[in-house]
């Protein structure tokens, strides 16, 4: 998590209750129990609503497009990719 932390604090100083938090992971990712993960010294799901999708795409096609977060102004959004991936 070292090299989103600092997002990921940022989400935490929401003035929501209890912030969402959409995983895409990639791969051996999947086996990740993010939830369990810490930030400083409180786990994710503690602090975020975990929620998991395959990818971006099957997130926006369950969500709909007139409901989907991204496209409410006023959200964040922290994409992560790989680089070794084209």
């Amino acid at each position: 998590l070292d090299p989103f932390k600092e997002e990921l604090r940022k989400l935490c100083t929401s003035t929501e209750k209890k912030k969402r938090l959409v995983i895409i992971p990639d791969q051996y990712l999947f086996s990740v129990p993010f939830g369990a993960l810490y930030l400083d010294t409180t786990q994710l799901i503690d602090e975020f609503d975990i929620s998991y999708s395959p990818s971006i795409g099957i997130l926006k096609m369950i969500q709909g497009r007139k409901s989907h977060f991204l496209e409410k102004p006023g959200k964040r959004v922290l994409l992560v990719q790989d680089p070794t991936i084209p």
